[in-house]
């Protein structure tokens, strides 16, 4: 897979091309470490945006970041918080959190 920060690119030419019912979207964890979690958001926001666009009828699960063993793990709770409100109220859309992990 590419470098985590390229994700979206990714995700965008290998799979929003196919016809899905289901789309799962696990992003976000490592790229902490190269952009600021508001870009991560923006980012997640509108590829989120396009799937329902692309594909009304489908399911979108963001599957909430990672817990961390380092610094970042502050970043990830705030960003995971930041998540959960913004994708909440929107139909089709199921977050998947991650309470059962914990970081070594």
């Amino acid at each position: 897979m590419p470098h985590s920060h390229k994700w979206h690119q990714h995700y965008k030419r290998n799979t929003i091309s196919k016809n899905g019912k289901t789309f799962i979207i696990h992003c976000g964890t490592n790229d902490l470490e190269q952009i600021d979690a508001s870009q991560i958001l923006v980012k997640l926001k509108t590829l989120e945006n396009q799937l329902h666009k692309k594909y009304p009828q489908s399911r979108v699960i963001i599957s909430l970041l990672l817990p961390r063993a380092d610094k970042l793990n502050g970043a990830v709770n705030s960003l995971n918080e930041t998540i959960q409100k913004e994708f909440k109220d929107i139909a089709h859309t199921a977050l998947v959190e991650h309470n059962n992990i914990t970081p070594q």
